[in-house]
């Protein structure tokens, strides 16, 4: 939801923004999706009896990654915290999601800073046609597709995204 929040922040303030990348992100939550990100938020968080057991579970949402295992598991180690009763809980705060996102495409022609909108080719967060109309509404931006990924671009493929923005940044030295 990082990229949504970042198109909602641009469309008042891209005046305080050199430039801005929203990563596979839709302007406009489909009614579906805030219906399902509620439900989710209000299941309690499972509850597990030892860290290697909510490391095992752990699953990235949503659920398609190429990320490796290893990484996976890295990060799963992190994200989760112990209770005083001894059981593991995962540390995000789903309450977060009991929201309904901001609706920013009628005004994403109000981001004046420069934008790069990234579509990644396997993810089904965002449509390529969305991201195409969103790169055209907004007055100076690029469109970019990185392959070889599912939505989670930063574990899947790393390397993909880093030329990516690395290109998009050299205007800006």
């Amino acid at each position: 939801m990082g990229a949504h929040n970042v198109l909602a922040y641009a469309v008042e303030h891209s005046d305080r923004l050199r430039a801005m990348v929203a990563v596979d992100s839709p302007a406009d939550y489909t009614d579906e999706a805030v219906d399902f990100m509620r439900t989710y938020a209000e299941k309690p968080p499972r509850v597990f009896g030892s860290l290697e057991e909510a490391v095992e579970n752990f699953k990235v949402m949503p659920r398609e990654t190429m990320a490796k295992k290893e990484i996976l598991d890295h990060i799963a180690r992190l994200s989760y915290k112990r209770r005083d009763d001894g059981a593991w809980i995962h540390k995000v705060d789903r309450r977060t999601m009991i929201r309904r996102p901001s609706r920013v495409w009628r005004s994403l022609s109000n981001i004046k800073c420069p934008t790069l909108i990234v579509k990644i080719t396997k993810s089904p967060v965002l449509d390529r046609e969305a991201a195409k109309k969103m790169t055209k509404k907004i007055p100076d931006a690029r469109l970019v597709e990185i392959d070889d990924s599912y939505h989670h671009v930063m574990l899947d493929n790393p390397a993909g995204l880093i030329a990516a923005l690395k290109d998009f940044v050299k205007d800006f030295r």
